[in-house]
Order: structure tokens, then sequence, then C-alpha cells
């Protein structure tokens, strides 16, 4: 299963990390380094992404440098644990077959080479965030504890953080 789950995710990762980004991820990620090295924002530095775009934007820079590398490395990580969730709350439900498949087809719709050379950056936060706040409402739903459902709402209520048009 990790293996079907990963093939399509492995080559949408080696496509998107070999391209160049779209264009406001540079403007992002100079935005963040800027607030890094001390800019006030609005202030010094306004930057045009929202608040959980530029979050994580800083945390890439933050870890990885001022390179557009760092928060596409986190935006894998942040996929790779909602496929997780995801898995463990439809196993919960559905069984592990159904579990499977959906991780397998998410991973394909998360990071397909035709999607991942052209995807939205901000929309794939959104899912990632919505997918692992549902499935944390999934397992307190369950019978599971009720930090689960603390986390459900916390993670909710990110999703819209990273796109202003629309709700999520």
């Amino acid at each position: 299963m990790v293996v079907l789950a990963g093939i399509p995710f492995g080559v949408g990762k080696y496509i998107e990390l070999n391209k160049p980004s779209a264009c406001d991820g540079g403007a992002y990620v100079y935005s963040a380094q800027h607030i890094l090295n001390g800019a006030k924002i609005g202030v010094d530095e306004k930057p045009s992404a929202q608040v959980g775009t530029l979050l994580v934007n800083i945390l890439g820079v933050w870890l990885f440098g001022f390179n557009e590398i760092g928060p596409k490395l986190m935006q894998m990580v942040l996929q790779m644990g909602a496929l997780v969730m995801m898995f463990f709350a439809v196993r919960k439900l559905f069984g592990t077959l159904a579990a499977a498949t959906s991780v397998i087809v998410a991973s394909v719709y998360l990071s397909a080479p035709v999607i991942a050379g052209r995807g939205n950056v901000k929309e794939q936060y959104t899912v990632i965030f919505m997918v692992v706040g549902m499935s944390c409402f999934v397992l307190w739903q369950l019978g599971g504890r009720w930090w689960w459902c603390v986390l459900a709402g916390a993670f909710a209520s990110w999703a819209p953080l990273f796109k202003a048009t629309g709700i999520s």
C-alpha cells in the first residue's frame, strides 16, 4: 500500500521540486526571509500571502534556508501527515482495503505530475488541513478521546487561512 501510494506521490514531488514555483512563490519566500531578518509586518514588509501561507513559508525558510525548496518540503511533510491521518480515520471507519484505496487515490490527486507543476500551493495547504481536520473529527466520532475534537477544530479553523477566496 505504501509503495502504491508512494509512487505517484514521489513522482509528483520530484517534478514539483525540479520546477520553478508559481508566479507568487518567490515573493512569498522573499517576504518570509525579510520577516525572519527582523522586518516588521505592516511597516517594513507587506506580504501578499495569507497568514497561513506566510507562516508555512517562514517555517520553510527558517528550517531549510532562503530558497523555494523549503516551503515545498514543508508542503510535502504536511501532505504525508494528512495521508497518514486519512488512512487511520478511514481504516477505523471502513476497513483497511478502503483506507488503502483512499490514500492511493488521494496521493495521486495531491501530487500527480500533471497537477504538481501547475497546482495552486495555497489550495494544497487548504486541502491538507481540511483532510487532517476531518480525520480528527471522524476519529472523535468513532469513540475517540476529547482531544480529537479539539484537534479537529484547530485544523479545520486553519484551512481557510491559506486562501481568502470562498469558504473551504
